[in-house]
């Protein structure tokens, strides 16, 4: 991930990752608004997406929007996603 005022990169640890955004941990979160670069490799596919900060949780991190995104680059992440954990996944299958 990288600040676009600053485009130097951070690394992150994210959750509850989909096709729409994510949510980040950071003691010290950015502030609202801040524009991002997000960088995502799946296997050997890359996809670059700019993002917003949506949320700020002082202490705890910030909530990431996925924006500008080509929708077969939001299908490839989402079906990625779903393939790691198919219970959690928009496309999984409903049990019978």
């Amino acid at each position: 991930m990288r600040d676009e005022r600053i485009n130097s990169p951070i690394r992150i640890n994210a959750t509850d990752v989909s096709g729409n955004g994510c949510y980040v941990e950071s003691m010290q979160p950015l502030a609202l608004g801040t524009v991002l670069r997000v960088d995502f490799w799946m296997d050997s596919d890359h996809i670059n997406i700019s993002a917003v900060v949506r949320t700020c949780d002082p202490g705890v991190g910030n909530g990431i929007e996925f924006t500008g995104m080509q929708p077969e680059a939001k299908a490839r992440l989402q079906a990625y996603l779903d393939a790691i954990d198919p219970q959690m996944g928009v496309a999984a299958p409903n049990p019978e």
